[in-house]
């Protein structure tokens, strides 16, 4: 095993150890005195939901809006589905967006027209 494979083995570890980690209280109806501790990913879990649904904070006496956000929306559905991306930093390509991938569909059909039509005009 690589010293990369195995620090990265370690590194997953001990972010699940981290992840389960009792840190945050929550109003419980069904806990003794009403409150429970909430472990680092349900706290997180339950921050990717606010940022999704959009929401309001108080900052320097001022109401800030969050929009929902649009990227946080497609990370819960992908999961939801049971479609986890794996992501590897040294083989992983940037995925072309939707609109770049038709927008070059589009180039290439316009290019085949007009290569066909001056075929034809015998250019």
């Amino acid at each position: 095993m690589s010293k990369t494979t195995k620090a990265s083995r370690l590194l997953s570890r001990y972010i699940r150890e981290i992840a389960t980690e009792k840190v945050k209280p929550l109003e419980d109806a069904d806990a003794p005195n009403g409150i429970r501790m909430a472990t680092r990913a349900e706290a997180m879990a339950r921050q990717l939901w606010r940022m999704a649904e959009g929401y309001t904070e108080t900052v320097g006496g001022k109401e800030k809006k969050h929009a929902p956000d649009k990227a946080i929306i497609t990370i819960l559905m992908e999961r939801m589905e049971g479609r986890v991306p794996t992501i590897d930093a040294k083989d992983q390509k940037p995925k072309a967006s939707v609109a770049d991938r038709v927008s070059e569909q589009s180039k290439k059909r316009i290019n085949a027209m007009v290569k066909g039509h001056n075929d034809d005009a015998g250019v």
